[in-house]
């Protein structure tokens, strides 16, 4: 058995393909985000304000964890209020459960699927209901 590297990689369909290369033919950058922040507990958290997102920003990666309340990653030029007030929009939510029978391991998880372009003078807010016992980390870059 070869432990050479194949060259081809999973397509987000499931399909393999050539690894990733752009229209022209040459490798593509693995892109992270230069900026990374991590939430753990209850309420809004920012990720960065309107203020500071003067050019735009580029959400690369965002998961979160919940246990048995809600979570969201919004944008809007104001932060949402509470879970259960949010006049911005949504990137990225999710709903944990508790388990049933109380075996098992409470909660849910998501993981944004695609990079997110976020206009200038929109913050990022991370919130979590209360009892929410999850977490939320983002990479991004905020545009020169």
């Amino acid at each position: 058995m070869s432990l050479e590297k194949s060259p081809f990689e999973r397509h987000e369909c499931g399909t393999f393909r050539d690894k990733s290369f752009d229209s022209i033919g040459e490798k593509m950058a693995e892109q992270m985000g230069s900026s990374f922040k991590t939430f753990v507990g209850e309420g809004v958290s920012v990720i960065f304000t309107p203020a500071q997102n003067v050019n735009g920003a580029v959400v690369r990666t965002a998961t979160m964890h919940i246990g048995s309340s809600y979570g969201a990653l919004t944008t809007g030029p104001t932060p949402p209020k509470d879970y259960w007030n949010i006049t911005t929009p949504s990137i990225l939510m999710v709903r944990g459960a508790a388990p049933s029978g109380g075996g098992g391991f409470p909660g849910a998880a998501s993981a944004l699927p695609f990079q997110v372009t976020i206009p200038a003078g929109q913050g990022l807010w991370v919130i979590m209901g209360a009892g929410a016992n999850g977490g939320a980390c983002v990479t991004y870059d905020l545009l020169p």
